[in-house]
């Protein structure tokens, strides 16, 4: 027997505040844009406050680090920033090229949820790099895009997402006192796993036109993880 119109109407909104809740991305978008470590921007954020630790890989070049990111009371706004250590591959004149810190931020603004709140979109805008250490150049990017999301409850306090996310990056470098600059189209991709309601996973990769000889930028796929926690 169908429900009646004002039943189907509460059983329609419970089922919303529950995705809404199960959903809520204790996780999502608490990577920063560090060198070697993938862009990935979900559609959607957790409000209040959220802190990660992530690992990156980039053609033999890793990145360490820690993130936090904060998102408005409406989760219409998010800043994201991390601090941590690109171990580089290769080496000059035979010895290792060193270890050197790396930073980044993003600010991401949520737009339309459409599909009964299952699938958001998001602009975003970040910046990352790394100093100079010795011979070794410093390397500024700054990428921007947009990323759509979809979300989906599994049980009570949990659920998963995927997301995509094309984006321009533009580079910098200072090789032996030369500026070089250069940009590619990239995307991204990722997926989120809720384990418990305050924490979960990440895992990721970035891939798309890599940086020609003498050109900065990326030139290999990226692949990430994370594991956070939201403190809401």
């Amino acid at each position: 027997m169908p429900l009646p119109p004002s039943r189907r109407g509460v059983r329609r909104a419970a089922a919303v505040a529950a995705l809404a809740l199960a959903c809520a991305a204790p996780w999502r978008g608490a990577a920063a844009q560090m060198i070697a470590t993938p862009v990935l921007q979900n559609g959607f954020a957790n409000r209040g406050l959220t802190a990660a630790l992530n690992y990156g890989s980039s053609g033999g070049s890793r990145s360490y680090g820690l993130a936090a990111a904060y998102t408005s009371p409406g989760s219409t706004l998010s800043l994201i920033l991390g601090a941590g250590v690109y171990d580089p591959s290769g080496s000059l004149d035979g010895e290792a090229l060193p270890s050197r810190p790396s930073y980044g931020a993003r600010v991401a603004v949520m737009g339309p949820r459409l599909m009964q709140r299952r699938v958001g979109i998001a602009a975003f805008a970040g910046v990352g790099g790394i100093p100079k250490k010795g011979d070794s150049p410093s390397v500024t990017t700054l990428p921007a895009g947009l990323a759509i999301g979809y979300r989906q409850a599994i049980g009570a306090g949990r659920g998963i997402s995927v997301y995509a996310a094309p984006f321009y990056s533009w580079s910098r470098s200072s090789p032996a006192g030369v500026t070089t600059t250069g940009g590619l189209f990239r995307v991204s991709a990722g997926l989120d796993v809720g384990l418990m309601p305050r924490l979960g996973v990440t895992v990721g990769v970035e891939t798309g036109a890599k940086a020609r000889a003498g050109k900065p930028g990326p030139t290999a796929s990226v692949f990430g993880a994370g594991l956070a926690y939201a403190f809401r």
